[in-house]
């Protein structure tokens, strides 16, 4: 009876479509339909493969929100550092800058290689001296 319990159970867990390959083949609202049928929301890649096809159906607020429960509630660096770039490509540089600031300071390795990472915190640190001289002059 446990045998049996147990391939059906494998079975079972085989046959969901797995949201990282819908993803990848462009089957973006079968991804998210996926991501949203299952009990527990996704988490590490398929968490981050989940706020890709949000984004490319045009719920980015949405993505925003997978992303940053990701991080929160599992620690994965690389979905902060993805909803930073969420961020960065919405316009809000403020914010990015915040997430890739402690994605940085959690992991060096995880902004490595990006310029325009470097070219907004830089813009930004430009930003924070400029208002902190004016106030003190």
């Amino acid at each position: 009876m446990r045998i049996a319990r147990l391939l059906l159970f494998v079975a079972l867990a085989g046959c969901a479509p797995s949201i990282v390959r819908l993803e990848a083949n462009g089957s973006y609202e079968e991804a998210v339909a996926a991501a949203e049928a299952r009990r527990r929301p996704p988490a590490n890649r398929a968490a981050r493969a989940w706020a890709r096809s949000l984004v490319a159906v045009g719920r980015a607020e949405q993505a925003r929100d997978v992303l940053l429960r990701d991080y929160r509630r599992g620690g994965h660096v690389a979905s902060l550092v993805a909803l930073a770039a969420l961020e960065l490509n919405a316009g809000l540089d403020g914010v990015a800058a915040v997430h890739y600031a402690r994605a940085h300071a959690l992991d060096r390795r995880s902004i490595a290689g990006r310029r325009a990472v470097c070219e907004l915190l830089r813009r930004r640190a430009r930003a924070l001296h400029r208002r902190w001289w004016s106030r003190s002059a």
